[in-house]
């Protein structure tokens, strides 16, 4: 939960997050058929602009997905991911976090060349 400053007239202040994340992911097809599960684990290297304790945050992923192999050298994937953030963001002056989580959910998709 996020307490913030009020505005004029009671109402909170919006909160949004700016940043970049960097995937690192190891995946695997179950099989060498034309449709097959697909399966990452990995990490999310993420830098927020706004305030945090660490530089640079770690968050674990998981997916589970669909791989569809077009021909022999194209296929394309399709992955349902979800994460969570191991950094808590810093308290200040401003805001406080009490029973702070982080997670999200995603689709990933690859479109997959082999040569």
């Amino acid at each position: 939960m996020i307490k913030s400053p009020q505005g004029p007239y009671g109402e909170y202040t919006p909160f949004i997050s700016k940043g970049w994340q960097f995937p690192i992911l190891l995946s695997h097809r179950l099989t060498d058929s034309r449709l097959s599960p697909y399966f990452s684990v990995g990490a999310i290297l993420a830098k927020s602009k706004t305030f945090t304790e660490c530089p640079i945050t770690t968050e674990g992923v998981v997916g589970i997905g669909l791989n569809y192999r077009i021909n022999s050298g194209l296929a394309i994937l399709v992955e349902p991911t979800a994460s969570y953030s191991f950094c808590r963001p810093a308290n200040d002056s401003f805001y406080t976090y009490s029973q702070y989580r982080s997670y999200s959910f995603g689709i990933q998709t690859q479109l997959i060349w082999y040569f």
